[in-house]
């Protein structure tokens, strides 16, 4: 019992010194450092990361609107190439990996999207376990408040509805009724606000086009853009979302997941602690790092001017405007800052609408809460809520 206490207590300890040295663990005076802080709590114990013959293992799951999904084929790339199928449950692994910096990445079918679409990898001291992807329709189809944007299989985007501020991204003002092609784009994900677009290319690139009136484009000023111009200081992004008038990317380097935001700040819907707006991304605090080698964060989602993201672990974090109950915290305080929703430890999905949210469990019940005056929390009424209740599904 003492032993197994004193490995545990290690490992705990390991992990939140893995957290803290983040990419400074890449260096040998790091990892030394790191070896010496630890050699005296289990001495009997190779300690992970320490030694050039460590190997490690990649693993996670692939599913299907929550159920298992088989028969994906799987790579892995980087340090080392390799390729594997899912099982039966859904479920794949890569062993015996070496130390270094790898991507996995599912491979695409018909009208098929994973979310996220590839992760990063860096393996140095614990291994990476709960990798998991979810075959989604989800980003393939947007609709902003009279503009619609859609992938075709191949990828190109097309674009048809308003486009009095360029949100249909084709170099005019003109709106039209049939859908019309944006020239010299592809994308894997789409997503729109009131009067802008975003699109994120499979490079982990992000593309924003139309109306800019609150740096909702990020791209440093706030001037309309009747094109697709690339957030540039923006990489290894994969997943998107959009507010009324600010944007969201989840972004994913070696050992960290984080949620960036720009635009409207008004109701402290970026969540950085202040209502000041930003025309370029800034980084949500509080909301990102590793935890036992599962990266913490993994949807992420917008409505009219509040933000919701879900964790690894089934929990949902909101904050922004409160008007109606959408952070789901029990008041109609507005939160600058990331809040976490009570009750809510076994989501597999998030979603945001005006002013309410939504999210599935893995039991495939839906919660929500916020605005019901439509009843779009499905709970048989028409009265907000300012905490989660189920809808009354059959």
């Amino acid at each position: 019992m003492i032993y197994q206490y004193k490995l545990a207590a290690r490992r705990k300890e390991e992990n939140m010194i893995m957290a803290k040295l983040s990419n400074g663990w890449r260096t040998g005076y790091f990892r030394a450092l790191y070896c010496l802080m630890l050699s005296g709590v289990v001495a009997m114990t190779v300690l992970s990361g320490c030694g050039a013959d460590q190997t490690y293992t990649v693993s996670g799951k692939f599913t299907s609107g929550g159920r298992a999904l088989s028969g994906v084929t799987v790579t892995l790339s980087g340090d080392a190439n390799m390729t594997t199928v899912t099982d039966t449950n859904g479920n794949y692994a890569f062993t015996d990996i070496a130390r270094g910096t790898y991507i996995v990445t599912p491979t695409l079918t018909s009208y098929t999207t994973f979310i996220p679409p590839y992760r990063n990898v860096f393996l140095d001291g614990l291994d990476a376990i709960g990798f998991s992807f979810s075959r989604s329709s989800q980003g393939r189809t947007a609709a902003g408040n009279a503009h619609t944007v859609a992938l075709k299989n191949d990828g190109t985007v097309w674009a048809w509805g308003n486009n009095s501020n360029g949100q249909l991204g084709n170099g005019t003002m003109t709106s039209t009724s049939v859908p019309v092609q944006i020239s010299g784009l592809t994308a894997v994900i789409l997503a729109a606000g009131t009067a802008h677009t975003v699109a994120l290319k499979n490079d982990g690139t992000v593309w924003t086009w139309g109306d800019n009136t609150y740096g909702q484009l990020g791209n440093g000023s706030i001037t309309q853009s009747l094109v697709p111009l690339p957030v540039e200081s923006l990489a290894n992004i994969i997943a998107i979302a959009a507010g009324s008038t600010h944007t969201a990317a989840l972004r994913n380097d070696i050992i960290d997941v984080s949620i960036w935001m720009w635009g409207n700040n008004n109701d402290g819907q970026l969540g950085i602690g202040s209502t000041d707006q930003s025309l370029v991304p800034v980084q949500t605090p509080g909301l990102s790092g590793v935890t036992a080698g599962v990266s913490g964060i993994v949807a992420i989602a917008a409505g009219s001017a509040h933000t919701a993201a879900l964790m690894n672990d089934g929990t949902v974090w909101t904050w922004g405007n409160n008007s109606n109950g959408q952070l789901g915290i029990g008041n109609t305080q507005q939160s600058l800052v990331a809040v976490q929703v009570s009750g809510m430890t076994n989501a597999m999905a998030v979603a945001a609408g005006s002013l309410h949210t939504l999210v599935m469990e893995n039991d495939d019940s839906v919660w929500g809460w916020g605005s019901n005056g439509n009843g779009q929390l499905g709970d048989g009424t028409t009265t907000d809520r300012l905490t989660p209740v189920e809808a009354l599904l059959p």
